[in-house]
């Protein structure tokens, strides 16, 4: 068989060169306000990733410099368990006008208190994910209320747990020491889904009207659910991050503009560092494909997310 015979594309196609050029000159064109890139531990990354790139802050002088690229121009770099809050910390003393620090909060452990500390120490807003309760039982409202007064914006993972291998398209019965190993990490936080629905944050926006929430991934898995609190809750927006599922998702469902505002959702990229590029790209193609205007589209892309961190 042939190459052409497999697929294979010997010759470039001069339409979708212009395609791609047009896509790159409309992201260095439009400012982009990224609200969901992970601090590269070896938490997120995995140990043989950290080991082929070298360490965490190079590697973030590469994200830096692929959000130069993309014309990112603020970007929220979200804090973790251990070490990593404070060397979000350090990463915005590096690059001041680029990075914004979220730090992570474990609400099952840690006191109230810790969210002035956090705010003291210079976090514009807080990540939140893999609670052992409901995201809005009454034990967590003296953060929320202390969040809220230091007009703090708090990012909420929501709906289903992604892992390290999609079963849609790998074999579950061929399953990996890597895999396992995952498994037990997930065992550990001694959570669940089901405690990260996106119809929690109802109760909280409604419990804490000024409090800025994000809920990551519109609630994958439970979209219908993530843009009816949308539209009803003033204080509540959502990203787009979650890369190619979540983005087919949104676009072939058309939920952009259908079932939520524009003027409701933030971007964010969520992926590894050599990736940030084709997110910024892929969604400004996907959204104007949908037919959203230049400021619809802004809004999603920059304005938003601006507004929230104002």
């Amino acid at each position: 068989m042939t190459a052409a015979g497999r697929g294979c594309n010997l010759s470039p196609d001069p339409a979708r060169q212009r395609k791609s050029r047009d896509n790159e000159r409309r992201a260095v064109a439009m400012k982009v306000f990224d609200t969901h890139i992970h601090y590269p531990s070896e938490d997120f990354l995995g140990r043989p990733y950290m080991e082929k790139t070298g360490n965490h802050l190079y590697e973030i002088d590469r994200i830096a410099e692929q959000c130069s690229k993309n014309n990112i121009v603020k970007a929220c770099l979200l804090g973790g368990a251990g070490e990593v809050n404070d060397w979000v910390l350090q990463a915005h003393r590096n690059y001041p006008e680029l990075f914004i620090p979220m730090a992570y909060i474990d609400m099952d452990s840690e006191n109230p208190e810790k969210v002035n500390d956090y705010c003291d120490m210079g976090f514009r807003g807080f990540k939140i994910i893999a609670t052992r309760k409901n995201y809005d039982h009454p034990d967590y409202f003296a953060f929320y209320e202390k969040m809220q007064s230091r007009r703090a914006v708090v990012l909420f993972h929501t709906g289903v747990l992604g892992g390290i291998t999609d079963y849609l398209i790998n074999d579950p019965q061929k399953v990996s020491e890597k895999e396992l190993a995952f498994e037990k990490v997930l065992a550990s936080f001694g959570t669940s889904s089901a405690r990260m629905r996106s119809i929690y944050l109802d109760t909280i926006a409604m419990k804490f009207p000024e409090l800025r929430i994000i809920g990551a991934h519109l609630g994958y898995g439970e979209y219908d659910l993530s843009c009816a609190v949308a539209r009803w809750r003033r204080n509540v927006y959502f990203d787009i991050s979650g890369g190619d599922v979540v983005r087919r998702h949104l676009t072939e469902r058309r939920y952009v503009g259908k079932e939520i505002s524009p003027k409701k959702l933030v971007f964010g990229s969520d992926c590894v560092t050599e990736r940030i590029g084709s997110e910024v790209s892929l969604w400004l193609e996907q959204l104007e494909a949908l037919g959203l205007t230049q400021e619809e589209i802004n809004r999603i892309m920059y304005e938003n997310a601006a507004y929230l961190f104002s």
